[in-house]
């Protein structure tokens, strides 16, 4: 991937655009008919190269297949159909060295039957047989592999496209009589690991590797749904880039295995592309991959188009359509955590005490988010989150304290989990013996209960097909959105449940053992109107949830991150909100104290990366929640639902991130950097500092030690200067009093009487000073309080 490119836009090409393989079963048999009408090609036929437009297929001597356009070239061997190179025509140079061990695709089974099938053992001739034909009329080779026996039967069709990019697809028959568990497809593509210059990772909200993790010989092998966010590999290659990703479709195919695994086995110094589906084949049924794109060569920008066109996030409802009448609310909100059994325990607060002793310490606007409001602590007693916990007030004065809540500017969410069943907990006591918990657990293969423990508390993993699962979850949905009127519903794990096997579910109502996310991704479709937020989540889950909680930076602070990847291997890379942002918020964890918003390094971040920010009742400080609402509802809230466009490294320890275009384009320079400062313009960003800047120049804010070409006092200042057509609005909510200069707005001269207005965070007007003029600029001293009140914000006019 180009490492500057620009990375996103809203809409997808609508030319050239690439050609969908038919999805669905109806589709599959059209194209199944298509392909058996086809004009079979005989194996050794020695033909003039058929092209159709830029595509062209030849074979190449005995030993090769080839197909490619004018951007790239694919060699597949005669003798088995694997890739055995994949060029870059642009650079005349290998991007591949093709399939290890000679196998495109292969399939396996579970312990203790471990035994490996694949591509590679088909033979041009042998009694395992493979064939193939080129089909014009699809610009595609068809690659067929038969037993005689009939155990194993499968087909690949590869396509080629007129622009950078060509697909493959995978079309599996089990004959035999065991569960067909895991499908390797693509499988084990080789790269040269010193022609690998980046790789960039789908984990929260992106990772990019550089070579010193493949210098070291590291390996990192995920999951999707869950850990990954997405299926998507870019690569960045001496010889040029590539990008891989699949076009899924429902129902949903879980990948176990996925990932970039060094190998010395088939080439010295190599790492392979794992690409693992846990694809459970029933005895006697068939199977199909989703289909998977490679772009060569291509600019992320188309890339992350394709993708979002290729995936349907395109036509996803926009964040603004599922927020509603609260849009304009929640952009500008920041989250608050709210521990409610931590608020009694600490400070003795009880649901009626909220309206006067919490909620006017809270910036308003703000995401109130209730955590432990039920009866126990948390992890217990789940799925009874109603009646609360009596000692923190009546089920009246929780919804009384809700009402309050949103009376004084907040909006309201509270936390649930769907996902896990405290097997001590009223609703699981009270299950009717003749069903007991197998009637709502996800069942393994044995068709016993799976069991999890949490803070040594045991529970079921629920399923999402379990009848009495659906209707406790839409249960919890209408408490929520009727008796206590909240405005967002947060489900725990929903986008962050991985663990294999815990998510094989041979529930009876499951329609597939592999089915779990899928029945998860219905379940949120059946509430969405309570306008759900998740831990984490996943590229489906943007079609239904309005926020994701969590990152990178939780694995970054606990070190698992370094562990992962190795410590200087490794460098954060925005590309989630370059997919979704126009479809989902993206916030720190829901809980985690450590990714908060209380420090200057955690405000860089989000502002770089795309996120929200967020707070803890507990320890809240009075400065950081200033510096939190003012950003929040001032800064971050004017561009929260556009896409990163642009993502530049622009000096050592220095990013520019670009959201939009236009004149509402937004670019956010982050200084990483803890020791040294950096100019932009007339402005020096402190260490660790950032820049916030709007294209029509309404609006410039951030971390500063200079601003506007003139220095500041001592220390580090947080500034927000929004203009309008008359007036300029600064507030400085952390800093030092200091002498403020800034641009003078169109018409200010020196004959000009200026004047700042200071204001109370209640909009109560304290009194003025004036201001002077010198030149263009403008200046004035920037007083944090006045006669003794607080001063929330200056307003300058002539």
């Amino acid at each position: 991937m180009p490492k500057h490119a620009q990375i996103a836009r809203s809409r997808a090409p609508q030319k050239n655009s690439p050609r969908r393989f038919p999805q669905g079963l109806v589709g599959v048999l059209a194209l199944m008919l298509l392909l058996a009408l086809a004009p079979a090609r005989p194996l050794a036929a020695q033909e003039v190269p058929e092209s159709r437009g830029a595509v062209y297929f030849q074979e190449d001597g005995p030993d090769f297949l080839v197909v490619g356009n004018d951007f790239y070239e694919i060699g597949l061997r005669q003798s088995n159909g694997a890739i055995a190179y994949l060029i870059n025509k642009a650079s005349g140079q290998r991007l591949s060295d093709g399939s290890r061990n000679e196998c495109l695709w292969g399939i396996s089974f579970e312990a203790p039957n471990t035994d490996y099938r694949g591509g590679c053992q088909f033979r041009a001739g042998g009694s395992a047989a493979f064939t193939y034909r080129w089909i014009p009329v699809l610009d595609g080779l068809l690659l067929n592999y038969s037993q005689p026996d009939g155990e194993l039967e499968a087909q690949v069709l590869l396509r080629a496209e007129r622009d950078r990019s060509f697909s493959l697809k995978l079309f599996l028959r089990n004959g035999s009589s065991r569960v067909l568990d895991f499908v390797h497809f693509p499988s084990d593509l080789l790269f040269a690991e010193g022609q690998i210059e980046s790789a960039l990772l789908p984990v929260l909200p992106g990772v990019r590797l550089k070579p010193s993790f493949f210098d070291e010989d590291r390996s990192y092998t995920s999951q999707y749904p869950g850990p990954l966010f997405a299926d998507l590999l870019s690569l960045e290659l001496r010889g040029g880039s590539l990008a891989i990703y699949a076009i899924h479709e429902e129902p949903l195919q879980p990948l176990l295995g996925w990932g970039l695994v060094h190998d010395d086995e088939s080439l010295y110094d190599n790492t392979i592309f794992k690409h693992t589906y846990l694809a459970k084949v029933a005895p006697g049924a068939g199977w199909h991959s989703p289909t998977v794109r490679f772009w060569v060569d291509a600019p992320q920008e188309e890339v992350a188009l394709a993708f979002r066109d290729d995936n349907d996030i395109e036509r996803f409802p926009s964040l603004r359509q599922k927020s509603g009448p609260i849009y304009a609310q929640l952009v500008r909100s920041p989250l608050i955590k709210a521990d409610t059994a931590e608020l009694f325990n600490l400070r003795r607060l009880r649901f009626a005490d909220y309206a006067e002793k919490l909620y006017p310490s809270l910036p308003k606007p703000s995401l109130l988010h209730l955590v432990t409001y039920w009866d126990g602590e948390f992890d217990r007693n789940y799925p009874d989150f109603l009646p609360p916990n009596p000692r923190l007030g009546s089920q009246e004065e929780f919804a009384a304290a809700v009402v309050a809540a949103q009376d004084a500017g907040l909006l309201v969410m509270p936390y649930v989990n769907p996902t896990w069943w405290d097997r001590n907990a009223p609703t699981v006591q009270a299950l009717p013996a003749q069903d007991g918990p197998e009637s709502i657990a996800v069942l393994n293969a044995d068709g016993e209960p799976v069991v999890e423990s949490y803070r040594a508390r045991l529970g079921y993993v629920t399923s999402p097909y379990a009848p009495a699962v659906q209707a406790k979850a839409a249960q919890i949905a209408e408490d929520f959105r009727e008796t206590i009127p909240m405005d967002l519903l947060f489900e725990d794990q929903i986008g962050a449940r991985y663990p294999y096997p815990a998510v094989l579910d041979y529930q009876p109502s499951a329609p597939a053992p592999n089915s779990y996310h899928q029945g998860w991704l219905e379940h949120t479709r059946r509430i969405a109107d309570s306008r759900l937020t998740t831990e984490f989540g996943y590229d489906r889950l943007a079609e239904t949830e309005i926020g994701f909680f969590g990152s990178l930076l939780i694995h970054a602070t606990s070190g698992m991150a370094d562990r992962w990847w190795g410590s200087e291997n490794w460098s954060y890379y925005p590309l989630a909100p370059a997919l979704l942002r126009d479809k989902t918020l993206f916030y720190q964890h829901n809980l985690e104290p450590k990714t908060m918003t209380s420090a200057r390094d955690t405000l860089v971040w989000n502002g770089a990366m795309g996120y929200q920010l967020g707070l803890d009742t507990v320890g809240m400080q009075p400065s950081w929640a200033r510096v939190v609402g003012d950003f929040q509802t001032h800064v971050f809230a004017t561009y929260a639902d556009r896409l990163l466009t642009d993502f530049v490294d622009v000096a050592d320890g220095v990013t520019r991130s670009t959201f939009g275009s236009g004149d509402e384009q937004v670019v956010v320079t982050a200084n990483w950097r803890k020791s040294a400062g950096f100019p932009v313009g007339e402005q020096i960003l402190a260490p660790v500092g950032l820049l916030v800047e709007r294209a029509d120049g309404s609006l410039k804010a951030g971390i500063f030690t200079a601003y506007q070409g003139a220095a500041l006092s001592n220390g580090i200042h947080f500034l927000i200067e929004e203009r309008g057509e008359d007036t300029i609005v600064v507030r400085q909510p952390m800093g030092n009093d200091t002498g403020l200069t800034l641009a003078a707005l169109p018409g200010w001269d020196a004959s000009s009487r200026v004047v700042a207005e200071a204001f109370s965070a209640a909009g109560v007007r304290l009194g003025q000073i004036d201001g002077s003029i010198s030149g263009e600029n403008v200046s004035f001293f920037y007083a944090g309080t006045m006669d003794g009140q607080p001063v929330a914000y200056y307003r300058l006019r002539g």
